[in-house]
This record gives structure tokens, C-alpha cells and sequence, in this order.
């Protein structure tokens, strides 16, 4: 009870580091949101530190069996935590709505770096299961059908990559290779676009508010 009593302090404090975030913490379900969010990055963080400390590591080390299903766990938790990051952003935008408090621009920002992140981290998993789900010239590693420790440059591609769909543009590194690829760049890119019309609308609705 004390663990998550911290948890849940820490969540809150993070939440009203920024003016535009403090009014976060008295709505129910942005708070529950929120408490989850916080709680899928940290297990997923943990799990993936006690993978390469232990004796995990070697056992998915020469199971290809072992090493798909991780690949697979992963791919899908960081798919529904894109698609999660959506519903968030759709309960803040009606809360704003509802009591006609303004859209600060940190907000999106917040909502739209996180998108990238966690649908580049997306991309990155789907690539480790299936390489010809992409297009990519020149990888810096050969992805193994065993378990493998991915460089750091082959996830900042794919963060790269996330960045530039976004906002429907090109990477010059890594292009869709599948149907299902195309169709999560054109949802992310939607989202994108849907933050920046909601800014815009927040806006014009306040200014129309003050006249």
C-alpha cells in the first residue's frame, strides 16, 4: 500500500510541475489515465532491466521461441499504449471543453513528443518481429532470429521515422513497406494533425469568449 501511495505522490507531483498540467490531478479519469500511463512505462522499463541482468537474458538468448514471444509482448504493449495516448489526449480535450479552461501549448507538445516516442518504440518492435514490414536502407545491425541487444541507433531511426510521419513526411532512412505499416503513419499522422486543429480551436474559442 505504501509502494503505490508513492507511486501515486510522484505521478502527482509530476503532473503539477507545469501550471498548464495541475488541474490534472482533481479529474478522475485524466488522473486514472494518467496512473496507468506511469505504471505500463515503469513495468515495461523493469522488465526489460531484469531481461539483461539475469538469467532471462541467456535463455532468450538461444530460444527463438522465447525471443518471438517477447518481440510479439512487447510490439503489442507499446501499440496499445499509441493508441491509449489517443484516448488520453480525447478525455483531456472534453475536459477542456467542458469547463472552457484553456489549451496551453505545453499540453500538446506533451500529448504529440510522447506520441513519437511511443510510436517510434512501436515501429522499432514491429521491425524486430518482421523486417519486411519496412523498407530500410543500410540497417546497423542485422536483426537476429535470437535475442539481441538493439543499438541505439537503430531505435533513434525509428524515433526519427515516427517524427517525420507525424506530420506526413519522408524519412529518408525507412519507408512503409506494408499495408498495416501505412495504415499506423496515416492514424499517427491523423493524430498529429487533430492536436494542432483542437490548439487552434481552444484558441478561437477563447478569444471568442473574452469578446
Amino acid at each position: 500500500m505504501r509502494t503505490k501511495e508513492f507511486l501515486i505522490r510522484i505521478a502527482n507531483l509530476f503532473l503539477q510541475s507545469e501550471k498548464a498540467s495541475a488541474d490534472w490531478v482533481n479529474v478522475p479519469i485524466l488522473r486514472r489515465c494518467w496512473y496507468v500511463l506511469c505504471v505500463v512505462l515503469l513495468g515495461v522499463f523493469s522488465i526489460n532491466l531484469i531481461i539483461l541482468n539475469s538469467a532471462l537474458y541467456d535463455i532468450l538468448a538461444k530460444s527463438v521461441g522465447a525471443t518471438m514471444f517477447y518481440r510479439t509482448a512487447m510490439a503489442i504493449i507499446y501499440l496499445l499504449l499509441s493508441f491509449f495516448m489517443i484516448t488520453y489526449s480525447f478525455f483531456y480535450y472534453r475536459y477542456v471543453v467542458s469547463t472552457q479552461k484553456k489549451l496551453y501549448l505545453q499540453n500538446i507538445i506533451f500529448f504529440y513528443i510522447s506520441s513519437i516516442f511511443i510510436f517510434g518504440l512501436s515501429y522499432g518492435w514491429l521491425y524486430y518481429i518482421n523486417q519486411k514490414l519496412f523498407i530500410y536502407q543500410n540497417p546497423p545491425v542485422v536483426i537476429s532470429p535470437l535475442f539481441m541487444r538493439y543499438p541505439w541507433s537503430l531505435k533513434i531511426d525509428f524515433i526519427l521515422f515516427s517524427a517525420f510521419n507525424s506530420l506526413s513526411g519522408n524519412f529518408f532512412k525507412i519507408q512503409c513497406g506494408t499495408t498495416f505499416v501505412s495504415l499506423l503513419s496515416y492514424i499517427q499522422s491523423l493524430y498529429t494533425y487533430i492536436l494542432i486543429a483542437l490548439f487552434v480551436a481552444s484558441h478561437v474559442s477563447q478569444r471568442k469568449n473574452n469578446t
